[in-house]
């Protein structure tokens, strides 16, 4: 049997239950509890405050399933990004990875899930077929066809780079503001 070695055990209070946890809630303008019993819930209002405290632009985070792979809350100042599709075999959800480049471009490559994925070579198949016998037919009125396929990326532009003094846990980061 090969053992996983866990150097560190995860309370259900302080900073890093709450950097896995706290998820960001429309509903919510502060905190809030959580539905799931751990951590907390937060609105757009903490989210602004934090930005403006450590003068920062965007707050990327994962661990929650988000259907297209990634969410933006607050006006875009915090993105969730969740890396796999069809997450334990029940959500049907896309996977996606956000790649940062040198003047600091997000862009997200995006991972459907394996049902979706049938369904998109399915619905190609029937499409190239009907191509296939469109052009047969219309070949002497053809000058060409055109196919495209295309990735799905998003561009978000200009996160700039800054650090934050550290602090124990978020709820006392938002209450000394």
């Amino acid at each position: 049997m090969i053992g996983i070695y866990c150097f560190l055990k995860l309370h259900l209070i302080g900073l890093l239950c709450d950097l896995l946890w706290a998820d960001p809630d429309n509903e919510a303008k502060d905190w809030t509890e959580n539905d799931a019993g751990v951590s907390s819930r937060f609105g757009v209002n903490v989210v602004n405050q934090f930005l403006n405290r450590y003068n920062m632009d965007l707050i990327c985070r994962a661990h929650q399933v988000v259907e297209n792979g990634y969410e933006f809350f607050g006006n875009r100042q915090l993105v969730t990004i969740f890396s796999a599709p069809n997450y334990c075999g029940e959500f049907d959800n896309a996977g996606a990875m956000m790649s940062i480049d040198q003047n600091l471009m997000c862009s997200f490559t995006i991972f459907q899930s394996s049902d979706k994925q049938t369904k998109k070579q399915d619905a190609d198949d029937i499409e190239a077929d009907r191509r296939t016998a469109f052009f047969k037919a219309n070949v002497n009125s053809l000058s060409r066809i055109q196919t495209a396929e295309f990735d799905k990326h998003v561009k978000w532009a200009d996160i700039e780079n800054s650090t934050a003094p550290k602090e124990h846990t978020l709820y006392s980061l938002y209450t000394e503001l």
